[in-house]
């Protein structure tokens, strides 16, 4: 085993012993975020002093294991462009199964939207979260898929959502509270509502 000859494992380590590594690299609240971006693709990384060592634990763009080992100069390696810090592990805002939780909701969310404005105005701020996630390069190809079809619904029907909203609160006023750029455009259902009426072709891209 590789890890071996290059002695970032003990001789009698076990499979076992460098699948327990990941897994403390992964719970470790210190641990610095990065993403690593090649060709398009964006690689998920952690970097976790163990034993004096500083372990590299990269997923790929599906959240598999593409690899995990020690730098022996990590200054030098991770200040390459292609890596990207943006914290430390404890600062993240979401995990996997809460971001599949909220876009769950919001998959159901975008059904009703004649629904209570409040509820709707908390669907924005499950939007807002999952962008968040989006960001960071959290979601799945899959989870990816389900959050463009459903911001195609949304989009398609921003005039009932809009209507419903203003019913019971100022649509702009939650914007400028939340501070949320155009690119976010789930917060201007108001804009939407009186533009032509937007294709499933047309959904504005997800942020």
């Amino acid at each position: 085993m590789k890890r071996k000859a290059r002695r970032q494992l003990p001789v009698n380590a076990t499979l076992a012993t460098y699948e327990q590594i990941i897994t403390t690299i992964a719970n470790d609240p210190q641990a610095r975020v990065f993403v690593y971006r090649h060709n398009q693709r964006a690689y998920p990384t952690v970097v976790s002093v163990i034993g004096g060592e500083h372990w590299l634990v990269m997923l790929d763009e599906s959240g598999f294991l593409e690899s995990a080992f020690v730098i022996d100069r990590p200054e030098r390696y991770l200040m390459r462009s292609q890596f990207q810090e943006s914290g430390v592990l404890e600062e993240s805002t979401i995990s996997h199964e809460e971001i599949d939780r909220i876009l769950t909701a919001y998959e159901t969310d975008v059904q009703f939207p004649d629904a209570s404005g409040m509820e709707l105005l908390d669907m924005l701020l499950k939007r807002s979260e999952i962008a968040q996630a989006d960001r960071e390069q959290l979601l799945t190809v899959e989870q990816r898929r389900r959050l463009a079809a459903a911001d195609r619904v949304l989009a398609s029907q921003a005039r009932h959502f809009y209507v419903s909203i203003r019913r019971i609160a100022d649509l702009e006023v939650w914007r400028q509270q939340e501070g949320a750029p155009p690119e976010e455009w789930w917060w201007y259902l108001d804009v939407l509502a009186h533009t032509p009426v937007v294709a499933a072709d047309d959904t504005p891209v997800s942020a």
